[in-house]
């Protein structure tokens, strides 16, 4: 079975959230307090080839061959899946999962860095 986690990206803040007290209740619904200034992000059961856990919206370094230049892209969630749009490819995306062992984390839409020079 797949471990279901979630991350929080506090917008006013402009940062990850640790304290969940502040933003769940017992039935998981965000607080009157905070309103939309969160964002849920959810794990994605893989792993990048560093051993870090790929959540949703993660920027990554995707290829599937060893020889070429990685393309670099963002982790989406859809329908029910988690993919990744790879540019080298004649299909618009690819499941997370066939690229076991050569995704790398080089950020995340969130958190502000310039990921085109990464």
């Amino acid at each position: 079975m797949r471990e279901i986690k979630f991350k929080v990206w506090d917008k006013f803040l402009n940062a990850w959230s640790k304290n969940t007290q502040h933003w769940c209740h017992n039935e998981g619904v965000v607080s009157p307090e905070t309103g939309d200034r969160l964002v849920f992000v959810q794990y994605t059961g893989t792993k990048d080839r560093n051993g870090v856990e790929i959540y949703e919206g993660d920027i990554v370094k995707a290829s599937i061959y060893s020889d070429e230049i990685p393309s670099i892209t963002e982790v989406e969630y859809s329908g029910s899946a988690f993919l990744v749009d790879y540019e080298d490819s004649e299909f618009d995306c690819f499941l997370i999962d066939d690229f076991p062992g050569s995704l790398e984390i080089i950020g995340h839409i969130y958190d502000g860095r310039d990921h085109a020079s990464s």
